[in-house]
Parts: C-alpha cells; sequence; structure tokens
C-alpha cells in the first residue's frame, strides 16, 4: 500500500512505508545503522509522534487488545507509584505507561539513542556478556525492562533458562512480548513494581536492572535493592548497569544539566550516592563496581568526549 506522506500512522514522510510497531522499531534500527537520510526522517516521525498528543491513536498498533492481555501480563487492580505517574520522564509527553502510543515514541527514541555509534543491541549484549561465567541461572529477572532491550540478551545468552521481564508500565511490555515472539523468544513478561518482585523468596538465580535505578527516589532504589536480594537464591548474582560521576567538576557537573534538562528527577540524588553503597546496605556480599565502556564508546570519559559514564555493580547474595 502507498502512502502519500502525510499523517497516516506508520509512515516516514516521503520516505519508505512502515508499519506498527515492528516497523517503526526497525526504521530505528535502519537508522542506527547508519543511513543518515533515514536517520533524519525517523527523527522527523519520532518527533511528529511525540508532539500529536492524542490526535495520533495508534489503535491496535502492537496487534494485541487489552482484553487479551494474559493474567501474567496485566496485574488486576495495580497502580503504579507516584514518582512513576506524576512525572514525564525524558521528556516524553504523557509518560510510556498510559497508552501504547507512548510504548512506540519510547522504543523509537531509544533506538536513535544508538544511531551512528552502534547497534542497537551492543550495549545490552555486552552488559549480558559482563555477567559471571561460572553462572547457570535458570530462573532470571530483568527487573524495569521496558521493551526489553536487556531482556532479549538475556533470553538470548540463557535459551534454557525461564527470563521474567517486569515493569511499571503495561504498553511496553506489550511490545516487549510482540517483539520477543516476532524475534522467537520465550520470555514471560509481568507488570510489577521493582520493589515487589514476583517469585518466591530465593527462587531465582540472576537479577538485572539496567539505566533504571537512577530514574527512581533513593527510598525506591533501596527498596528495590533488598527485593533484588530477597527474590534472589543463596549465591545468586545481582547486575546493576548505571550511570556515575567521574571526579571532574566541570564534566560532572555538565551531566548534572544534562540530566536536568532531559528530565530524570532524581539521578542527581543517585549519582552523590556511592553505587556500591547501595547493595551492601541491602546485604549483599562480595559487592565490586567497575567501570564499563560499550561498544563503540571511549574507554575514558573526560570534559573533551560527550558519552554517558557507566559503572558495573555485581554482587552476590
Amino acid at each position: 500500500m502507498e502512502h502519500d506522506g502525510g499523517d497516516t500512522p506508520g509512515h516516514l514522510g516521503d520516505q519508505r512505508p512502515i508499519g506498527g510497531a515492528s516497523g517503526l522499531v526497525e526504521a530505528g534500527d535502519r537508522a542506527a545503522d547508519g543511513d543518515r537520510a533515514e536517520h533524519r526522517a525517523v527523527r522527523a516521525e519520532y518527533g511528529r509522534r511525540h508532539t500529536a498528543g492524542g490526535r495520533l491513536a495508534f489503535a491496535g498498533a502492537l496487534g494485541v487488545a487489552q482484553a487479551a492481555d494474559p493474567p501474567d501480563l496485566r496485574q488486576q487492580g495495580f497502580q503504579a507509584p507516584a514518582y512513576y505517574t506524576g512525572y514525564d520522564f525524558h521528556r516524553q509527553d504523557g509518560g510510556i505507561w498510559r497508552d501504547d502510543r507512548g510504548a512506540l515514541v519510547y522504543a523509537l527514541g531509544a533506538r536513535l539513542v544508538h544511531a551512528g555509534r552502534r547497534a542497537p543491541s551492543a550495549l545490552h549484549d555486552a552488559l549480558t556478556a559482563a555477567i559471571p561465567e561460572d553462572l547457570a541461572p535458570r530462573r532470571v529477572i530483568d527487573m524495569g525492562c521496558g521493551f526489553g532491550k536487556t531482556t532479549f540478551s538475556l533470553a538470548r545468552r540463557y535459551p534454557d533458562a525461564q527470563v521474567s521481564g517486569v515493569d511499571l508500565s503495561l504498553p511496553v511490555l506489550r511490545l516487549g512480548r510482540k517483539m520477543a515472539t516476532e524475534e522467537g523468544l520465550a520470555v514471560d513478561w509481568v507488570q510489577a513494581d521493582a520493589e515487589a518482585l514476583p517469585g518466591p523468596e530465593g527462587g531465582s538465580d540472576l537479577v538485572v536492572v539496567s539505566m533504571v535505578l537512577h530514574e527512581m527516589p533513593l527510598s525506591s532504589v533501596e527498596g528495590a535493592m533488598r527485593e533484588a536480594r530477597r527474590v534472589l537464591r543463596p549465591g545468586g548474582v545481582f547486575v546493576a548497569l548505571e550511570t556515575r560521576l567521574i571526579g571532574d567538576p566541570f564534566r560532572d557537573v555538565l551531566g548534572a544539566y544534562h540530566s536536568e534538562i532531559t528530565g530524570e528527577p532524581y539521578i542527581n540524588a543517585f549519582r552523590a550516592r556511592e553505587f556500591g553503597s547501595f547493595a551492601r546496605a541491602a546485604g549483599f556480599d562480595d559487592v565490586t563496581v567497575r567501570g564499563f565502556a560499550p561498544p563503540g564508546a571511549p574507554e575514558k570519559v573526560d570534559r573533551h568526549i560527550w558519552s554517558t559514564p557507566w559503572a558495573l555493580l555485581t554482587a552476590r547474595n
């Protein structure tokens, strides 16, 4: 079907048409692969969908009606915490939890972050590869999974494990389920709070949280850490990837300003704390924190290079 480049959902202006969730995300992937013209088109489409509000409903874009959500995906009576619903993180109008449109916009924005630098899955594959090799998990939880960026990498590395993606947002879980099905990955998608994870005490071997903790108030970070430890078996592993300070006042102040204008209200308080202290306070043993450089990023971040400084935390229960 041809499109005229108007306001038809699923079209990149005068470029090739895209259809629904998969087409939108794949367009972001193509842009990330280095096609500059398409990158500009996708950025334009991101802006249009981001600001159009109720004018674009995206009804049925995920191909999954809300009434068809299985019991493990939709929690009856679930209420996300007020810190999450009361703020539009990353200045995304309406957040990513109100409707399926928000999930699609978020997925496209996440792809554009990597454009021209690395494949969209490269950072998450590198994170998964950094998990201790002596671990052979049977039960894995991705805490704050979004639409599954890290979840997919975990499912690929541990194909025999039961991998669960847990998030507050039902729309991103729907999107993750659709994408996992298309990729042939077995993942359980569960709407839940990181402070109240599904599963019994000691029932999991590995809990991973990637780029989520800095979006939470300190009390909720502490609660999530305690909950991760609760669901891990003795000897289980907790892995967290987060942004960090580098000790250069100019660069750290610039990073704080960047976080302020991009809509991250809790990140500065989070980064002011020593990362490993959260895990130690929760009772974890053998806590290590080291720098982490994903593919395409400089090994050392300083004031001359604009790149997110990452820290990788690994702890055992």
